[in-house]
């Protein structure tokens, strides 16, 4: 008998739970799936990481063991997956509902702040090689790509930094950014064009970003990942969850 993964985690990730999305804004899926316990011990198989892209569709799935190594290494894309509200999930299994009420288990304070500012750093990045291309004499459509490109590079910089701080804070952040919020509206208004994105309206709102996630790391609480909490969680999940999928 042929054994399929088993759905964990169904949820809306990206600008559509952070409250900065347009009309045209993707529609960002994330999953998680547990393979079968024969793919985990097979040395022939590496089951890890599906992404498919298609028409304003970003779907990504990941592994079970894939996504808690990741997450307790602070990758603040996969953390958005647990840490998505409640409305976002279209399907949440018991075994991952376990790993979402335990998620603090997975936090390090220094994984958090060194992941969040790798992320926040490599769309630096992006808007230095766009940069090269923005104020030419001649807007072309490739032009204002790479302006808008530019923008939401800008936007994830920024909204990464403050939610790597509010997660060092407290152990938790929201999503949600309040329409009417300083933050929310900033942002909002460099992805969609009406506030001017200047080198220096950038390099103001990043010196101030990195200063909150580095307070926030000076005075956060002490935190490392409990891995034998981890791997008692995996094996238990492997066992129950191929048992049931039978």
């Amino acid at each position: 008998m042929t054994q399929e993964p088993k759905l964990l985690l169904r949820t809306l990730t990206g600008s559509r739970i952070y409250n900065l999305h347009t009309e045209a804004s993707d529609w960002d899926w994330r999953m998680i799936q547990l393979s079968p316990l024969k793919w985990i011990v097979s040395p022939f198989r590496d089951p890890t990481t599906t992404s498919i892209v298609n028409e304003g569709r970003d779907d990504t799935t990941w592994e079970l063991r894939h996504y808690v190594k990741y997450v307790a290494k602070g990758n603040p894309s996969m953390l958005e997956a647990i840490y998505s509200p409640l409305e976002a999930r279209t399907f949440c299994d018991p075994i991952i509902q376990v790993l979402i009420d335990n998620r603090t288990k997975l936090l390090n304070n220094s994984a958090i702040l060194e992941a969040h500012r790798g992320y926040a750093s490599s769309q630096v990045k992006r808007i230095a090689c766009a940069d090269r291309v923005i104020g030419g004499e001649q807007i072309t459509t490739a032009t204002v790509d790479k302006e808008q490109r530019r923008r939401k590079a800008a936007v994830a910089y920024i909204r990464t930094l403050y939610q790597g701080a509010s997660l060092l804070r407290s152990g938790d952040f929201n999503t949600w950014l309040e329409t009417g919020s300083e933050l929310r509206e900033w942002l909002f208004g460099v992805k969609t064009g009406a506030i001017e994105l200047t080198e220096e309206e950038f390099g103001r709102h990043q010196a101030t970003a990195d200063q909150e996630i580095q307070e926030a790391f000076d005075n956060a609480p002490p935190r490392e990942v409990d891995y034998d909490w981890l791997e008692d969680y995996l094996v238990e999940s492997y066992l129950t969850g191929n048992k049931s999928h039978q």
